[in-house]
C-alpha cells in the first residue's frame, strides 16, 4: 500500500469507530466468542451421544409408529362394521360377544401405540432441550464471525493510519520501508486480535 493510499484510508474512517473502539470491540467479541465455543465444545458429547441415540432407537421407533398406526387405520373398519349395526334380541349376546372379541384386542393396540408415541415424543423433547440452548450459542457465534469480518478492513485501516502517523517525517525511501514494515505488522497484529492469539473457530449443526 502506497503513503497516498493510506492517506485515503485516513480520510475514510475518519469520523467512525475509533482504533481503541474498533479493538475494545473486537477483545469483547473475541472473548464471548471463545466462552460460547468451551461452551459449546462442552455440550457436545452429550449432542454426539442423543444424535446416535436419535438414530439408532427414536427415528427407527418413529417409523415402525407409523407402519402400526397406518395398520390400525386399515383394519378400524373390519373392526367397527363387527361392532356397529342392529340385530335380534335373541342375537344381541353374541354379536357383543364378537365385538368384544376384535375391540378389545384392537382398543389395547391403540393404547400401547399412544403410550409409545408419547414416550417417544419424551425422548425428542428432552434431547430438544438440550440441543436447543446450543444451536443459540452456535448461532451467536456465527453472527460474532460475520462481525469480526466487518470489523477486520476497520481495524486493518485503523492500525495502518497509525503507521501512516509513526512513518512521517522520514524520507522517501525511509517513509517507504517504515510504512511496510509497520504495515506487516499491523495485518499480523489484527489477525491476532480477531482470532484471540488461538486462530479463528467455526462451529456448524
Amino acid at each position: 500500500m502506497s503513503w497516498k493510499m493510506a492517506k485515503v484510508l485516513v480520510v475514510v474512517w475518519a469520523g467512525t469507530m475509533s482504533a481503541t473502539d474498533v479493538v475494545e470491540e473486537v477483545r469483547q467479541l473475541v472473548e464471548e466468542r471463545e466462552a460460547l465455543s468451551a461452551e459449546i465444545n462442552s455440550a457436545r458429547p452429550q449432542l454426539d451421544a442423543d444424535e446416535r441415540r436419535f438414530n439408532r432407537e427414536v427415528q427407527p421407533d418413529r417409523e415402525r409408529l407409523k407402519v402400526e398406526r397406518a395398520s390400525l387405520n386399515a383394519e378400524r373398519p373390519g373392526v367397527e362394521s363387527v361392532c356397529r349395526g342392529q340385530v335380534p334380541a335373541e342375537q344381541l349376546a353374541a354379536a357383543q360377544a364378537r365385538c368384544q372379541a376384535v375391540l378389545e384386542p384392537f382398543n389395547r393396540r391403540v393404547r400401547e401405540l399412544n403410550s409409545r408415541a408419547e414416550q417417544n415424543q419424551a425422548a425428542i423433547n428432552e434431547m430438544l432441550a438440550r440441543a436447543k440452548p446450543i444451536w443459540a450459542k452456535q448461532d451467536r457465534v456465527k453472527a460474532i464471525a460475520a462481525r469480526l469480518g466487518s470489523l477486520r478492513g476497520l481495524l486493518l485501516a485503523q492500525l495502518q493510519a497509525q503507521c501512516v502517523q509513526s512513518c512521517t517525517g522520514r524520507s522517501p525511501e525511509g517513509t517507504e520501508g517504515c510504512l511496510q514494515v509497520c504495515y506487516d505488522g499491523a495485518k499480523e497484529k489484527a489477525e491476532a486480535l480477531l482470532s484471540g492469539g488461538h486462530g479463528t473457530r467455526s462451529f456448524g449443526r
